[in-house]
């Protein structure tokens, strides 16, 4: 599973794995562009988990309470 875009660029998540990705400012929302390849969880304001559910490509969108 490639999940989405950042500011860094692309990460790679495996299926039924976890990946830890920090944030340099606190998010609110987190939006998942398929939710059957990756899920998301906010662990705290700048730390999300991505979890790999399936095979393919997605993207995911944070937002602040800002935006």
């Amino acid at each position: 599973v490639v999940g989405a875009a950042s500011a860094e660029g692309a990460i790679t998540v495996t299926m039924n794995q976890a990946k830890i990705v920090k944030l340099s400012r606190a998010a609110d929302t987190v939006v998942i562009g398929n939710p059957n390849i990756a899920d998301a969880a906010i662990k705290d304001a700048k730390t999300i988990v991505i979890t790999g559910k399936g095979f393919g490509v997605t993207n995911f969108v944070v937002l602040d309470l800002a935006a």
